[in-house]
């Protein structure tokens, strides 16, 4: 049986990660074992004396990508969750600006264009302004079934083609058969949000170890958050942290914005703000670096 889970989406990863990376520090008398370095990262290493973590020592670091100016070409692939498939069907897409307002119509961008290819799966968005964080809105057009996703671009493009990792869609089929297999069952609410963070380390893929909790205005909110794990789902996905890099939230309210806060180990991710939708899935990559 699953436990109710903590409070959503901790995405705070702040600045106490363990040195290494970036760090100041030259002399050899950072640390004689791994716990001697600060933050708690479950990757950290002591050698020769130095604090290092490739995975996560990077956090709160200044984005590393070199700045280019004019328009971006943004490329993800939807697959299904649980199949791993290309999603069938079609797939009504448009890029919008990050919400300060409830705007479930997302009002395209000027100049933006976005397609579905149903072969490959990939959503091919066009003309995004550089640098700027963006929402994409997701809808089932013919032949497709699942909940309309939000995924918002915390880590904005810089003006040339990016290609992001695969985002899983969740089928009305599948988000009701994952919720009465608990027990008790989880009702899904029709006027709440899905959450789905999907944490990414500094090497851009998805890493385990992460906590998380969401905030709504000065209060955390107390909903469920599951754990995607690798050792079988549903019955066991809820854990203290991810192990598979991947958190939902269920149930979270709509209605004004919310922050997502993670971190790892006591090193806090920067937080990111977006707005929920009824009856949509919200979708983030959370990144160590600051953007």
């Amino acid at each position: 049986m699953l436990r109710p889970a903590l409070s959503l989406l901790a995405l705070t990863f702040g600045a106490g990660m363990a040195q290494g990376c970036g760090s100041e520090s030259d002399d050899r008398d950072q640390c004689k074992v791994p716990a001697d370095c600060k933050g708690g990262s479950p990757t950290v290493t002591c050698n020769a004396g130095f604090c290092e973590d490739p995975t996560w020592g990077c956090i709160g670091e200044p984005d590393e990508r070199a700045t280019v100016g004019g328009p971006a070409t943004l490329r993800v692939r939807l697959v299904e969750i649980g199949s791993s498939r290309p999603l069938p069907g079609s797939v009504v897409a448009r890029a919008c600006e990050v919400p300060t307002s409830n705007d479930p119509a997302c009002a395209p961008i000027a100049g933006t264009t976005a397609s579905y290819n149903a072969e490959d799966g990939y959503v091919t968005v066009t003309g995004l302004p550089a640098n700027r964080p963006f929402r994409l809105l997701m809808e089932p057009g013919s032949g497709a079934s699942f909940y309309p996703m939000d995924f918002y671009a915390q880590r904005p493009p810089r003006g040339n083609t990016e290609e992001l990792p695969v985002l899983m869609t969740l089928s009305y089929e599948m988000g009701q058969a994952l919720a009465s297999a608990y027990d008790p069952p989880i009702v899904v609410r029709p006027d709440a949000t899905q959450v789905m963070a999907n944490f990414l380390n500094c090497a851009g893929g998805i890493a385990s170890g992460v906590a998380m909790e969401i905030a709504q205005g000065e209060s955390f909110q107390e909903t469920n958050i599951l754990y995607m794990s690798s050792d079988g789902l549903p019955d066991r996905m809820l854990t203290a942290t991810s192990k598979l890099g991947i958190g939902i939230g269920v149930n979270t309210p709509t209605g004004s914005a919310f922050t997502l806060k993670a971190h790892v180990g006591t090193a806090a991710l920067p937080p990111f703000t977006v707005r929920g939708f009824p009856g949509h899935l919200t979708v983030v990559n959370v990144y160590p670096r600051a953007y």
